[in-house]
């Protein structure tokens, strides 16, 4: 069972406990743990590597609960970018996570196990459906993207879920943001993305 969007979904939930970052500019960002650059928008910033452990600690947290301890090989947080200050629950946020596409996977069922992982982690608490976005072109290649909303602890969720294939590993990208800013929060994700460039 692909775990990905447990990990990504935990960890933006969590976001709120983490501490102050500062107000980003028009940036390139590149992560220490991928073969990827991007140009964040005006307003967001890179978390500190501090915040992105704690962020990993968390998703891992969450892995180890649904693996029974096992863990999964491979998985990394490669970057958090904030949309404001870190410590506001209010702050639109973007997590990427790697993972390995399970062997006897193609990219595409990758993506519609993603996505049911979604329905059975949120169930009752999944607001409407899961809509298919247009897709970005990262580097070249349609990423599939998604867009749904959710409650938890009494928090409601805009999320825009975004899949960039990379061969024999995955990409995923989850922006959380409140409702009344998905649409201009989606808008800097797509913006985000529209940038990337691999390093490699």
């Amino acid at each position: 069972m692909t775990r990905a969007l447990a990990l990504a979904i935990a960890a933006a939930l969590l976001l709120a406990a983490c501490g102050d970052d500062d107000d980003g500019g028009s940036s390139s960002v590149g992560s220490e743990s991928a073969d990827y650059e991007v140009e964040l928008p005006e307003g967001w910033a890179e978390a500190t590597e501090e915040e992105k452990e704690r962020a990993a600690s968390l998703a891992g947290a969450v892995v180890d609960g649904a693996t029974g301890g096992e863990g999964i090989e491979g998985v990394a947080v490669t970057s958090l970018w904030v949309g404001g200050e870190l410590n506001d629950p209010e702050t639109p946020n973007i997590i990427v996570i790697r993972e390995p596409v399970p062997e006897g996977l193609d990219f595409d069922q990758f993506v519609d196990i993603s996505n049911q992982n979604i329905r059975t982690l949120f169930a009752d608490s999944l607001a409407g459906e899961i809509v298919e976005a247009d897709p970005v072109d990262v580097a070249g290649e349609p990423a599939p993207t998604f867009d749904y909303e959710a409650s938890l602890g009494g928090i409601d969720q805009a999320k825009r879920v975004m899949f960039i294939d990379r061969g024999d590993v995955a990409y995923t990208l989850t922006l959380s943001s409140p409702p009344e800013d998905a649409k201009a929060a989606a808008a800097d994700l797509d913006e985000i993305a529209a940038s990337w460039e691999w390093t490699d």
